[in-house]
């Protein structure tokens, strides 16, 4: 059983979190508890990695934006398409009555 010190979980396991901070995790029951202050053991901050990397895989929320945001792409790409088009006619329309505009006051 080995016991890691704070300074060993910052160079062995790249936890780069200060004592403090690791402390209010511990309170929250968000980090292991130590073995004694300052001093973990490493096969509990090894499951705990483990539980981490557990969760992190199963999360979705990633993915589902990607998704909205393809979906947003999509209905864009639809919308500006036959908008474009429009545009071009409603600006063929404002040129022909100002050319019939000019030509009666002409």
């Amino acid at each position: 059983m080995r016991v890691f010190s704070i300074g060993e979980l910052k160079s062995l396991k790249h936890i780069g979190w200060n004592e403090e901070y690791i402390a209010q995790l511990v309170g929250a029951g968000l980090f292991p508890a130590p073995v004694h202050r300052g001093a973990w053991r490493e096969s509990h901050i090894d499951d705990w990695l483990r539980a981490r990397k557990a969760i992190f895989a199963r999360d979705e929320s990633g993915v589902t934006a990607i998704e909205y945001g393809l979906i947003i792409a999509l209905i864009s790409i639809v919308i500006i398409g036959p908008a474009t088009l429009v545009g071009t006619g409603v600006a063929a329309v404002f040129t022909n009555i100002s050319g019939r505009l000019a030509a009666a006051a002409g």
